[in-house]
């Protein structure tokens, strides 16, 4: 598959937990090999945007990459409602 593929997935993933429309969550492709991860985020809960980042020279890339993005992305999706819960605690 190629990164246009990657990127209807990733937005279908985006709708299907709800993080688009109220996030502007973008998908970022790094091609570094000193870099061991297949994906990470960076996360700003103030203006609700997110980038994920993804790893293309990791070689575990090709043969499960939806699976890499979902799971990307729940590491946003649990940030928000932990973050969301704390602040209900604190009210």
């Amino acid at each position: 598959m190629n990164r246009e593929t990657y990127q209807r997935i990733f937005e279908v993933w985006c709708k299907k937990l709800r993080l688009s429309p109220d996030w502007d969550v973008r998908l970022e492709w790094f091609e570094d090999p000193d870099w061991h991860k297949t994906g990470d985020f960076k996360v700003d809960c103030g203006d609700k945007k997110a980038i994920l980042m993804l790893n293309a020279c990791n070689p575990k890339q090709e043969e499960n990459m939806e699976e890499i993005i979902v799971h990307e992305l729940m590491h946003l999706k649990l940030c928000l409602l932990y973050t969301s819960d704390a602040a209900d605690e604190r009210s």
